[in-house]
């Protein structure tokens, strides 16, 4: 039996590796917090539906509009 679980998403055009690339490589104060609040909130969800991430890397972390 299978399972892996594949997931189908919006396509994101931006990730964080592309906005840290853009910039110079920091982020105001304001936004790191706004960007690691989202990031932690999304680890909750996953911990809560018991889901892992064997990947986390600033390429996978994706922001859609």
């Amino acid at each position: 039996m299978n399972h892996f679980v594949h997931l189908v998403l919006p396509l994101c055009r931006d990730s964080l590796r592309r906005q840290l690339d853009r910039g110079e490589g920091y982020f105001a104060e304001a936004e790191a917090v706004q960007i690691l609040y989202h990031i932690v909130q999304g680890f909750k969800e996953l911990a809560d539906q018991h889901v892992v991430h064997r990947s986390l890397a600033p390429d996978h972390i994706v922001q859609c509009e």
